[in-house]
């Protein structure tokens, strides 16, 4: 059988001390039109496949000097040949091999002797996913470049248009000018927020946040304050009840202007008119748990359900008509995990300020730090 150019193209490694067993497989794959590259030795293999990697890796477990465990181990530890399938080659039968070797990392396992139309089909299936998973790898490193040159480039007229906003605060305007002129200021302010949730997710997903000890009492006072003038608007109380020498294992700054000051946000624009937020902490395990809690308008169940979700859209208006991007919990999750901390939502969905108990519970176990 003949196949395409792209799997014609198909470079294998296929690795064995014995050169016979080389000669076999080679035999096998080249009817496939595959090119193959033979290697004796594991450090021959990882020599050969850091020079050239292969698409796809037969490796022998019973090897001298260093067996097929071992080689398998080093190219998952590499980053430039981690990701090339893993199939192994054993004469044992034994499962705590194979269990052993799929625990290492690799994909697949083939006993000897070799079956030729089992070998052919599970060479030919790993390959078609390892090409479909690089597609996929390209599309989306391609839409990154050019997210990343939208945010770019829409950053610039939109800071623009808040900046020749902020000159005609002094200016003496009509009714309907000064409504029209507060209607932009915040659209352009929203496209600005979302610009910058864009960028900090495309930064957390390159590169996980420098972890240490952070003030969880100071963290929280850091973000009230930038949203204290929204608090007054609202004439929301908050509330705050946490130990002044209580540490937890986070990044400061993703900490205060991207977790908390999205959970107090999220809760300010949910509150009704008049409610109060409260927030505390309480060690538990060698953790601490931080609670924020509202007593706002709670959130539907098939919302909840999908919160964290950066795929769906979760957006809704507050309860004053405040909007939002819908990007912020999936923000907040993302370094929640970094921390590596947990968060759960608890809700009861209230439709006024009169309709009796409800509102949300957001609840992060951070790592204590002593």
């Amino acid at each position: 059988m003949t196949h395409d150019k792209l799997f014609s193209k198909a470079l294998i490694l296929v690795v064995d001390d014995v050169t016979a067993n080389i000669q076999i497989l080679g035999n096998i794959l080249h009817c496939e039109e595959y090119q193959v590259i033979p290697a004796t030795s594991g450090q021959q293999a990882l020599k050969l496949a850091k020079k050239r990697l292969p698409d796809i890796v037969l490796l022998d477990i019973m090897m001298p000097e260093m067996d097929g465990f071992e080689v398998c181990a080093a190219l998952k530890e590499d980053e430039d040949t981690r990701h090339i399938p893993v199939i192994f080659l054993t004469a044992k039968s034994e499962m705590e091999d194979v269990v052993k070797g799929l625990d290492l990392g690799a994909c697949d396992y083939i006993t000897k002797p070799f079956n030729s139309k089992e070998l052919r089909a599970r060479v030919r299936t790993h390959l078609e996913l390892k090409f479909h998973k690089d597609s996929l790898l390209n599309s989306n490193n391609e839409q990154q470049k050019l997210l990343h040159m939208l945010c770019h480039d829409l950053a610039n007229p939109v800071g623009a248009i808040l900046s020749t906003v902020e000159t005609l605060d002094d200016e003496p305007m009509s009714p309907s000018l000064a409504e029209a002129v507060e209607l932009i200021a915040a659209a352009a302010k929203n496209a600005n927020d979302v610009i910058e949730l864009v960028r900090e997710m495309r930064l957390l997903e390159k590169k996980e946040p420098k972890l240490g000890k952070v003030h969880l009492r100071k963290a929280v006072e850091e973000s009230f304050a930038l949203l204290s003038r929204k608090f007054q608007d609202k004439s929301v109380s908050f509330k705050l009840d946490i130990a002044p020498d209580i540490q937890v294992k986070a990044e400061k700054r993703s900490l205060v202007n991207s977790v908390i000051s999205n959970l107090l946000s999220n809760a300010l624009k949910f509150s009704f008119h008049g409610g109060e937020i409260a927030v505390d902490c309480e060690p538990r395990d060698g953790h601490v748990l931080l609670r924020v809690k509202d007593d706002g308008v709670g959130i539907p169940e098939e919302l909840l359900n999908i919160i964290f979700d950066e795929t769906q859209f979760t957006s809704r208006r507050g309860t004053e008509g405040e909007k939002g991007t819908g990007f912020g919990m999936p923000l907040v999750r993302k370094y929640i995990n970094a921390y590596g901390a947990k968060i759960e939502i608890k809700s009861v969905p209230r439709l006024s300020s009169e309709a009796g108990p409800g509102g949300t519970e957001v609840e992060i176990a951070f790592k204590q730090i002593d």
